[in-house]
């Protein structure tokens, strides 16, 4: 199945060349009304570059075309970018790019005599196979890899001699949700100048209300019924800002489904609004913070996990804090008293830290006092996945914080417990202060009424929702039905902090009123769903190593 390009497997064109790679994640290197937040600009986003050894004259980014289409709370878009090698001779080049948490690469495309030429998946086993097959044909092969954490590195060759080489990347995305609303947004910035930028939009949002900007190139969006378009296209031009998006969340609680049949099943994907109340969170009297000081955290941002713990004892007072410092193993835990929200000493502690060994976060044991627990680190262990990580009870949570620039988000997810991940390296500060000392409500699905003729799965970022993201956020699932399944609705449960529980119901739709996809690949249903998939398998990558293979085969 096309959609589901994730790590563990191979992306290969079999008679046309060109290669995706994507390998096992790296290893860590040696109350109260709470005031509503409305979330600042994210911090800047990191930029693709490519990276080429023994030029004498550098090989420049001279083109990029964008292309964004936005559909039921998903933006996918195509990024075309030609680069120019002015040298007299071949090279080689690896073109480095970082994504932001949620995005997925949809797909790949490298010109081959001048035309564009698409990859599809091959199991992982054949891949070097199929790539130094590619190799010995001599003709041209692209890989592309998965790094660390959402982070990829494309090998493009030839870079011929004084001539251009184009590459087309799609990335899938949710919306973020924003003070009530969803927004895009996608950086265009660059140092150089470009000989041409080009950014066009289509954007399908029956409630209208949308706005448009990208930077500085001068985005008008047109309407036509639902449907709004937009095109910028500029010469000889340093791109500034972002493509920005945002539009109005659906209105009503009741979800929004689109589906398609394909092959032997139907596909839906929803997405229903969820009101929670903006509500301050009740603090225990005893905080455990968990200090990963293992090697990577060299790479996280002290400043900015020290202002978020500023935050969150003053909100907490005076009580105990418990540190527990994880490398290869823990050490054992040392008792603070706060008081009027001074952590001074434990800061100190923290502050000089050393930061080496492996990463072995499962190296701890909770406690039966401690009920709420603050795990900083990228994740990125040594020591197995999320499976190993040490069982909480009914009455504890834990929230996982990470400001490194890449990190092992699917493992955090797994492993924030009746919490939420807290993402210092892409979310504002007041968002993330927000994500900490906000209520928010874990979400779940009913699959009693599903068997074997249905599947469905939420979104990895709808199992536990914030109030602290405008008006709670959106819930997302994803699934299909067999051909004759007699499934009619799937029952999606809401826990609120108080303990109370709400049920929505998502009715399906019928076959036989339900279009056929006749479009290339998947239809978005399909993706969303094998997207949704293969994140709640990567939680603990290594123990679903087969499972994820066999939902990618």
């Amino acid at each position: 199945m096309n959609f589901l390009q994730k790590a563990g497997f191979v992306l290969a064109m079999m008679l046309i060349p060109t290669l995706f790679t994507f390998t096992e994640p790296a290893q860590a290197q040696t109350g109260a009304e709470a005031p509503a937040v409305k979330p600042a600009e994210r911090p800047d986003a990191l930029q693709p570059r490519l990276l080429v050894k023994n030029a004498e004259q550098p090989v420049r980014l001279v083109s990029l075309a964008v292309r964004t289409e936005i559909q039921g709370g998903f933006a996918e878009s195509s990024l075309e970018m030609i680069f120019h090698n002015p040298n007299g001779r071949i090279l080689e080049g690896e073109l480095e790019f970082p994504l932001s948490p949620g995005q997925e690469i949809s797909g790949l495309a490298l010109d081959i005599g001048g035309e564009l030429r698409r990859g599809v998946p091959v199991a992982k086993a054949r891949g070097q196979e199929v790539f130094d097959d590619i190799a010995r044909r001599k003709v041209d092969p692209a890989l592309l890899e998965a790094t660390r954490g959402n982070a990829y590195r494309l090998r493009v060759y030839p870079l011929p001699a004084r001539g251009q080489r184009r590459v087309v990347v799609r990335i899938m995305q949710p919306l973020a949700v924003e003070d009530g609303g969803l927004r895009y947004r996608l950086p265009l910035a660059m140092a150089e100048p470009l000989d041409s930028v080009t950014v066009e939009a289509e954007i399908v949002a029956p409630q209208g209300g949308v706005k448009a900007e990208a930077g500085n190139l001068g985005l008008t969006l047109e309407q036509a019924g639902t449907i709004f378009r937009g095109r910028a296209e500029r010469r000889n031009i340093s791109p500034e800002g972002w493509l920005d998006i945002s539009l109005p969340a659906p209105q009503s609680p009741a979800p929004s489904v689109m589906a398609a049949r394909w092959e032997d099943k139907l596909y839906f994907s929803a997405a229903a609004q969820l009101d929670l109340p903006n509500k301050a969170r009740s603090l225990p009297k005893l905080a455990t913070i968990l200090w990963d000081a293992s090697g990577s955290g060299r790479e996280r941002n002290r400043e900015a996990e020290f202002a978020l713990l500023d935050s969150y004892f003053q909100a907490f007072g005076s009580g105990q804090a418990r540190l527990i410092v994880l490398r290869d193993k823990a050490e054992p835990p040392l008792n603070v008293k706060i008081q009027n929200g001074d952590w001074a000493g434990l800061k100190t502690v923290v502050h000089e830290l050393v930061y080496d060994g492996a990463t072995n976060l499962k190296a701890w044991v909770p406690t039966a006092d401690g009920r709420e627990y603050l795990l900083f680190s990228d994740d990125w262990s040594n020591w197995g996945g999320a499976g190993k990580f040490p069982a909480l009870k009914a009455d504890q949570r834990l929230f996982a914080v990470n400001s490194a620039p890449t990190a092992d988000y699917a493992a955090l997810r797994s492993l924030a417990v009746r919490g939420t991940v807290i993402d210092l390296a892409h979310e504002s500060a007041a968002l993330a202060e927000a994500k900490l000392l906000q209520e928010g409500a874990r979400v779940s699905l009913d699959r009693t009424a599903l068997a074997d003729a249905a599947e469905a799965v939420l979104g990895p970022d709808s199992v536990y929702l914030s109030s602290a993201e405008g008006r709670g956020g959106l819930i997302r699932l994803a699934g299909w039905v067999k051909r004759g399944g007699k499934a009619h609705k799937i029952t999606v449960r809401v826990v609120f902090s108080d303990g109370s529980a709400k049920h929505f119901p998502t009715p399906l739709p019928a076959w036989d009123k339900t279009p056929e996809f006749e479009g290339e690949g998947a239809p978005l249903a399909a993706r969303h769903w094998g997207r949704y998939a293969i994140a709640e398998l990567e939680g603990d990558y290594r123990a679903n190593k087969k499972a994820i293979a066999r939902q990618g085969g």
